[in-house]
């Protein structure tokens, strides 16, 4: 999987901003890859930091129809909601656009945005680089420094996941059922070890 390729097709399909934390969100992957598992390749973490949002731009319309036309799950919450599939559309257009991509990936890419017990080691990183990445302007500097200073992924990944269930009941609006499993599962002692 040649990553300039990859760059070059996320530049064409999204603006100069998304790319931006695309590319933030790939090296915090890649750094949270490298200090939590050693052994995996950070060039998992860069592509999936880097692809996760490529149909964050897609209209609604254009996500509901791609996911019907492709037979894509989709969750209650994605139906309602159809900006929430553009994971799930991403990890669809990964698979098409490099054949063989490895389930890992595409699980990770696919739950980035509402999370999942079922997301894997690599879905935890990027779920946690999604939210913490240097250029998200809703943490302060000592929040993602207290963030990124917990002692293991899961710590911090139920920390986010904790964050974005606050964020959206204080919206009014009902949690995701994968956040809150996810955030059960870490509550009981889930690990995401490899």
């Amino acid at each position: 999987m040649d990553y300039i390729e990859l760059d070059q097709y996320v530049s064409k399909h999204v603006c100069e901003k998304r790319l931006a934390h695309c590319r933030s969100t790939a090296l915090q992957a890649e750094e949270l890859l490298t200090r939590f598992e050693p052994s995996l390749e950070g060039i998992a973490g860069r592509v999936a930091g880097l692809w996760h949002d490529v149909a964050r731009e897609w209209t609604e319309p254009q996500l509901l129809d791609y996911c019907l036309s492709n037979s894509v799950h989709m969750e209650p919450e994605e139906m309602r909601h159809p900006m929430l599939l553009h994971g799930a559309v991403g990890a669809h257009l990964l698979l098409s656009f490099v054949p063989g991509t490895e389930d890992s990936l595409c699980t990770a890419i696919r739950w980035h945005t509402l999370g999942s017990p079922d997301m894997g080691f690599l879905g935890a990183v990027l779920f946690v680089a999604d939210y913490l990445e240097p250029l998200r302007t809703y943490l302060d500097e000592d929040t993602r420094k207290a963030l990124l200073d917990k002692d293991s992924l899961e710590e911090i990944c139920l920390e986010v996941a904790q964050l974005q269930l606050l964020h959206i009941r204080q919206g009014g609006k009902p949690p995701a059922g994968s956040t809150l499993a996810l955030a059960e599962f870490l509550q009981k002692g889930g690990s995401f070890s490899t």
